[in-house]
């Protein structure tokens, strides 16, 4: 009963700092009964998502979890009754009412009763949208840099190559004639030189 009477202490004062929270931000505040499956929210599941037609459940909130990040959700919740943990963060994708989904980071605080089984959670949903769009957005750019500069360098490198045949071959002959083994010289140090710069090119966007 006594941690029971600790842990429904901390939870009221993070009710009354999300509710405060809630107040000054747009963040989507929930509280879920376990046992029972009720589910309300705050006001900012309006603000973010335009949901104005919401069912006091856990099933609601559930069904409007893209599919591809449900089992990861379901994951995460899971493995923190299992290991009666209070706190956790989980970023999914999360629908609007016009159908388009949102990605939300999700931090929430579970209370566990003198058994150590789950009965209440709260929890927080940020929309970061602009940040993953702006991360992914990066990332394909990169993956694109990377591509050029695969094909340019190896379109270089093709007549590269011919030029360094052409080189060993002119080398071969030049043993009589001092100005064009001279001429062979600098034009193997060049190719060596353009050969190491393509090689480089090639490592840093690896």
């Amino acid at each position: 009963m006594a941690r029971l009477k600790i842990e429904e202490e901390k939870y009221n004062n993070l009710l009354t700092r999300f509710n405060t929270l809630s107040k000054a931000t747009s963040d989507a505040i929930w509280d879920l009964d376990i046992k029972s499956g009720y589910m309300v929210w705050n006001k900012g599941i309006v603000g973010i998502f335009g949901h104005r037609d919401i069912a006091p459940t856990r099933e609601w909130w559930l069904s409007h979890i893209h599919p591809e990040d449900l089992d990861l959700v379901l994951n995460e919740f899971e493995q923190l009754f299992k290991n009666h943990k209070n706190r956790t963060k989980t970023e999914y994708r999360f629908r609007c009412a016009d159908g388009t989904y949102k990605s939300v980071l999700d931090r929430s605080f579970t209370l566990f009763d003198e058994e150590e089984k789950p009965v209440r959670i709260i929890g927080s949903i940020q929309d970061i949208t602009e940040r993953v769009n702006y991360v992914n957005a990066m990332q394909e750019q990169n993956v694109r840099l990377r591509e050029i500069s695969w094909i340019q360098s190896h379109e270089v490198r093709a007549p590269l190559a011919r030029i360094m045949g052409l080189v060993k071959l002119l080398d071969a002959t030049a043993e009589t004639h001092p100005d064009v083994k001279e001429l062979v010289g600098h034009l193997s140090g060049s190719a060596a030189e353009l050969d190491n710069v393509i090689s480089n090119i090639l490592k840093r966007t690896s």
